[in-house]
Formats: C-alpha cells, sequence, structure tokens
C-alpha cells in the first residue's frame, strides 16, 4: 500500500521550484494507474490505530491554550481549527486513531477565544490571523518542539499560510477548506450562514454545547464583522511566496465556499505546493473522506 501512495506522491509532485504543477489525482485513479504487483490501494486496507487522546492546556502569550494529543511517533503535526471550531468538532476522526502512534505525535489546538481556550473572550482586531499565527509558532516552541508539520482546515489553512513563513519551526504544510482573499463569492457565502437558526441540527449543535446558543451567534457575529474589516487580501501573494515548506493543498470541487480560482491562487504562488482533488468533497471533506484524507496527509508527511 505504502508503495502505491508513494507512485502517487510521484505522479502529482512534479513542481518546479516557482510554479506548482496543477496536475492531481483522484482516488479512484490512484487504483488504476499505481498497481503494481499485488500493491493496489484499497480503502478497506486503511488502518484504524489504537490511541489514547488526552486533554492538556500549555501557556502561550500569557493564553492558557487548550489542545488534545494523540501517539508519540517523531513527526509532530498540529491540526488547526475553522471559525468557531475547536479539537472535537473539527479533528476527532484524527485524533482519535487516523494516524499511526509509532510515526505521529498528533495535536489540535483550540485557537484564542474558541474552545476550551477561555478565557479570553474571542475577538477580531485587525490584523487577527497574524495574531493567530503568531500563537500557534508559539504553541510548537512552548512543546519545547524543534519542529512540527502544519495542518490547517478553512481559518486555519489562512492561519496555517502565515505561520509557514516560519521555516524554522515549521516543517511541512497541509491546507484546504481555506482562501486568500476575499471576493463576492465569499461575502455571499458568509451572509448565507449568518443566522445559527439556519443551521442543520448536526452542523451547531456542538458550538452550541461548546458556547451556549446565544453565544455561537454572537462569537459568528463577530467573526463576520471582523472578516469585512480584514480588507480584501487575507494572505498577500507576497506572503503565499515566503512559504519554504513543503505544501499539500487539498480541494474538495463541491465546496461552495471556496472560489474557483483558489487553487490557482494558492498553487502557482507557493513555491512547493501540490495538489490532490476530491472530486466529490465538500467544504468538510477531511471528515466524510476520513480514511482517504488521512491516508494521503500521512504518506505526504512521512515522505523524504
Amino acid at each position: 500500500m505504502a508503495a502505491a501512495v508513494r507512485c502517487l506522491l510521484r505522479r502529482y509532485s512534479n513542481c518546479s521550484v516557482h510554479k506548482c504543477s496543477h496536475s492531481a489525482l483522484t482516488f479512484s485513479q490512484i487504483k488504476q494507474q499505481c498497481t503494481a504487483g499485488h500493491h493496489k490501494i484499497l480503502l478497506s486496507n486503511v488502518k484504524q490505530y489504537s490511541t489514547n487522546t488526552e486533554s492538556r492546556f500549555v501557556k502561550v502569550n500569557e493564553i492558557d491554550f487548550h489542545y488534545e494529543v494523540s501517539g508519540d511517533g517523531p513527526h509532530k503535526i498540529v491540526f488547526i481549527p475553522g471559525m468557531l471550531g475547536f479539537t472535537r468538532s473539527d479533528f476527532a476522526p484524527q485524533l482519535d486513531g487516523g494516524f499511526d502512534p509509532s510515526q505521529f505525535t498528533v495535536t489540535a489546538i483550540d485557537l484564542r477565544g474558541y474552545g476550551k481556550t477561555r478565557p479570553p473572550t474571542r475577538d477580531f482586531p485587525p490584523g487577527f490571523f497574524n495574531r493567530d499565527a503568531d500563537d500557534v509558532a508559539g504553541f510548537i516552541e512552548a512543546l519545547g518542539w524543534s519542529r512540527a508539520h502544519i495542518v490547517g482546515w478553512s481559518d486555519g489553512g489562512q492561519v496555517g499560510m502565515l505561520a509557514s513563513r516560519r521555516p524554522d519551526i515549521v516543517d511541512k504544510f497541509v491546507l484546504w477548506g481555506s482562501i486568500t482573499r476575499f471576493t463576492d463569492v465569499d461575502y455571499e457565502f458568509l451572509e448565507r450562514i449568518r443566522d445559527v437558526k439556519d443551521w442543520s441540527e448536526k452542523m451547531k449543535r456542538p458550538f452550541i454545547n461548546m458556547y451556549g446558543e446565544d453565544a455561537v451567534q454572537n462569537i459568528l457575529n463577530d467573526a463576520l464583522d471582523g472578516y469585512y474589516g480584514y480588507g480584501k487580501d487575507l494572505v498577500t501573494i507576497e506572503q503565499l511566496k515566503c512559504i519554504k515548506s513543503q505544501t499539500l493543498l487539498i480541494h474538495g470541487d463541491k465546496d461552495a465556499a471556496i472560489p474557483h480560482d483558489n487553487i490557482d491562487i494558492i498553487s502557482s504562488n507557493i513555491p512547493h505546493c501540490r495538489v490532490y482533488r476530491f472530486p466529490e468533497g465538500k467544504h468538510n471533506l477531511h471528515l466524510k473522506y476520513t480514511e482517504e484524507f488521512n491516508q494521503i496527509v500521512s504518506e505526504f508527511l512521512l515522505e523524504k
């Protein structure tokens, strides 16, 4: 199985120093193209590992940050959640046996004001993504790690892009469901989700349980107002070009939150970038296609 995935990585990793190859394979194409003898990727072969996940706190920038950790392998991972998100809401399938504990130490952090990293109350001052990126860098240092892989979803991807400008502490970088600038598509999407009462019960329940119903709406309103005040560029082209980490950009072709040109903007400006697409994937593709997602990310992070 590992040999077959390495075949995949060779196929979609032909990136020059300054421009990413935009070719990408789906999992069905892997099955068709990466067969060598009995080395054929089958989802039934993907392991679910036995791990113990612990809840911990560490002080960073005078704040007690909550995080969860599983495994004790040499490859350190920091998962960064999206808007309103926290460890359990966003990354339970990754924390709970999704990665080989002998290879990976998997952590997920609650950003300041989210999840159990409260106080403080979440706020959105100018440049708040930069502040979050500084917190993530401080988190890695506070754990005593020399370097770590960063894996960011949605807003966590924006934070990851900014944190990944620190090659001294960031090894590889994975992101999905993230943008670099606001467009009319983004503003329309944000307005569609502004009223929590319109969310499905499954979508809103974890956040209501964590924050309380009124607080969820208040945080969401503050977040959207903060985005509108941020300006068009969340991450500039110049900042993307400063990312030196090997990067895997994962994209769900049916993600309504992400403009279609987003792949080109990110992949053509991060110097060492690869693209992997989920044709049926939406914004939360890592929760729906958990086995495939975990396997692809694992293989990318282990590749030398």
